[in-house]
């Protein structure tokens, strides 16, 4: 697997403030790596520094083992990018769109095909108005992969789409994979790194706190297990924290996410815990611990259920 992207020792401070400091990795042809870390951990600054949208105050970064920085312009045309959100003009199409973008480029890529390659072909003469998230997103990563580049870098390219269109844009993304794209992914939905990402990068306040394959790092706590609790009334997150065994309390949409470093213990004093407060437990499931999981302890958010939306309490008693 020939390396595609390589970024050294990459460092940027706004002022006395870090961006990133001391930032390692590469991306090689056909892999996608995952870039992951809470607000403000570093990922925006790493991906304009490799865009050439900002100037890092040291290390080096390489594309197909041309610097970027004594070589912008021929770095640039190896690069595609699609970022968190794209803007186009109300009337104009994605027949229009491509073509506009092609003009870019020598020799013109086939806008036809690249539509077609996106699943586009059929609202092509759609004004963008018209289009739905999923065509929209769609839209971008065809603008982004239009000329065949050897790196992509996409920026939540699945925000706010909903789970169908989410599932087709990952497949497009795969598909761009398998035909020897190298492509880097920030993304904060750690399902879809664990389902798409060969490795991932973890950042935190500028720097690197882990990397490796989502499996790897989960099993970098393999001393912990996760467990799903759902039960019919809310029950209070701190009484859950205060559970022996129990190291991350996270509420997802009608449950709540627990990893226990000691699940014997913690199973029978969540059972303790539910007839003591007069609540019911309508499922409970175990598993190897998640990358979630894994995630919120390397970063150092294990604890963070005060801020966090809790869960809406069931109304059934139907498991």
């Amino acid at each position: 697997m020939a390396t595609i992207l390589k970024v050294q020792n990459l460092t940027k401070l706004y002022g006395s403030k870090k961006g990133v400091s001391d930032i390692s990795f590469d991306v090689g042809s056909g892999e996608i790596v995952g870039l992951l870390g809470p607000n403000g951990a570093g990922k925006t600054t790493t991906v304009e520094c490799i865009l050439g949208l900002r100037d890092p105050d040291s290390g080096r970064i390489e594309v197909n083992g041309i610097d970027s920085r004594s070589a912008p312009d021929t770095v640039r045309r190896m690069m595609g990018a699609q970022l968190q959100s794209t803007s186009l003009h109300d009337s104009i199409t994605p027949r229009e769109t491509t073509r506009l973008f092609a003009s870019f480029y020598s020799p013109e890529p086939d806008t036809d095909q690249a539509l077609k390659r996106f699943g586009l072909l059929p609202q092509a003469d759609t004004p963008f108005r018209h289009l739905s998230g999923g065509q929209r997103q769609r839209l971008a990563l065809t603008l982004a992969f239009l000329h065949n580049p050897g790196l992509v870098i996409l920026d939540e390219p699945s925000a706010g789409l909903d789970p169908a269109s989410r599932q087709d844009l990952l497949d497009c993304i795969l598909a761009e994979k398998n035909k020897g794209a190298a492509i880097l992914l920030c993304t904060h939905h750690l399902d879809e790194a664990r389902r798409i990402c060969d490795r991932v990068i973890v950042l935190d306040s500028g720097s690197t706190v882990a990397q490796g394959t989502p499996a790897s790092l989960a099993s970098f706590h393999s001393d912990t297990v996760s467990i799903r609790l759902r039960t019919a009334q809310y029950p209070n997150p701190l009484d859950l924290e205060s559970i022996p065994g129990i190291v991350t309390v996270t509420p997802s949409a009608d449950a709540w996410n627990l990893a226990s470093s000691d699940p014997n213990q913690s199973l029978q004093e969540i059972g303790r815990l539910m007839e003591a407060t007069g609540n019911r437990i309508l499922e409970i499931h175990m598993e190897a611990v998640s990358l979630e999981a894994a995630f919120l302890r390397l970063t150092g958010h294990s604890k963070a259920t005060a801020q966090s939306q809790p869960p809406k309490p069931d109304k059934t008693d139907t498991v």
